[in-house]
């Protein structure tokens, strides 16, 4: 089973779309900027928060779990410059609760899947925040064993009527991304 914590927004519905044809998913969402609507019915819907690890354990004790989609990280609420610390704890300390959690029920499988941007070093709070999960990842890596990939991506396209085809096709070659990284993380781990 499949936990995708993001997945009632645009590019994760899509997702979730996808791997409930061939997997079981849990989706978890605090529904900040997303739909319960947009969740596929053939997966499993929690109203929570990556932050909360009461949301977290109660999730990963309930379901089997073998990997994670991260696809929760803050890239465009507000302006990171004058609201840092959302970006902080929602980027970085939820990470980091999501990571206890995973260690403490032995599930090392992650996509961690942002939005880059074209600035090689990282220059508003946003863009460092997501840096030091890329740190995180390597550490818990190293350390812990976690099998992890970045899955990275320009432009978020927007759920609205207006989505062009051009939007519509990135978003299919970024839910194409994100399931290519899932098998490749999937296939490591039996070998």
């Amino acid at each position: 089973m499949f936990l995708v914590i993001g997945g009632a927004g645009y590019i994760g519905s899509r997702l979730v779309k996808e791997l409930v044809k061939k997997e079981e998913v849990v989706v978890l969402d605090n529904l900040s900027a997303s739909y319960q609507e947009a969740v596929d019915s053939g997966a499993v819907f929690v109203k929570g928060d990556l932050g909360n690890e009461e949301d977290l354990q109660m999730i990963f004790r309930s379901y089997p779990i073998k990997a994670v989609l991260h696809m929760a990280a803050n890239s465009r609420f507000g302006n990171s410059e004058q609201e840092p610390l959302t970006y902080y704890e929602n980027n970085v300390s939820s990470t980091i609760t999501l990571l206890k959690v995973m260690l403490e029920y032995k599930v090392k499988n992650l996509i961690f899947s942002m939005e880059e941007t074209t600035s090689e070093i990282p220059l508003t709070p946003s863009e460092r925040s997501k840096y030091m999960v890329e740190q995180i990842l390597v550490d818990f890596s190293n350390a812990y064993g976690l099998r992890y990939q970045n899955v990275r991506y320009v432009q978020q396209a927007k759920a609205d009527e207006s989505i062009s085809q051009f939007e519509d096709d990135q978003v299919n070659h970024l839910t194409a991304a994100h399931l290519q990284a899932l098998e490749a993380l999937l296939v490591s781990e039996t070998v």
